[in-house]
């Protein structure tokens, strides 16, 4: 038996994967984009992001060449998949603080009552009894 048909101890380096390259392509940009999730301890969180963005749009262009007609099981399995991706994507952009919940509009209800408070409050005049400021004293008393 020879030894180069089954050597196990050499090792081959593995060529990275193109899904592993776009994911760390992913990871980079959204590092340079956001500046506060270059801290190490967000970097599983990031990745997973990543992941999902790459699995997202993966199913998506699966989903749009499928036609429903010929196969309704699978379209709709990609469908489905393709809700959950998007909906984790969404939880985890907002733990993060890059997704669209972390920049929410303010809400109007609170807007239009803190309005209503405003005019509602009467206006303190703290220039005095004429309307004129009181002069500043410079410690004689007159």
């Amino acid at each position: 038996m020879s030894s180069d048909s089954n050597d196990l101890t050499a090792v081959v380096p593995r060529r990275p994967r193109k899904r592993d390259e776009a994911v760390r392509r992913r990871v980079r940009a959204l590092r340079a984009q956001n500046p506060h999730l270059c801290d190490p301890a967000v970097g599983p969180a990031l990745r997973r992001l990543a992941e999902l963005s790459w699995l997202s749009e993966r199913l998506f262009s699966r989903a749009r060449e499928a036609d429903s007609c010929d196969d309704g099981a699978a379209f709709v399995a990609l469908c489905e998949g393709y809700r959950r991706a998007s909906d984790s994507m969404t939880r985890l952009e907002s733990r993060l603080g890059i997704g669209p919940r972390a920049l929410r509009p303010p809400d109007l209800a609170l807007v239009l009552a803190a309005a209503v408070r405003e005019r509602r409050q009467p206006q303190i005049d703290f220039a005095g009894p004429n309307g004129a400021d009181k002069p500043a004293s410079d410690g004689d008393p007159q």
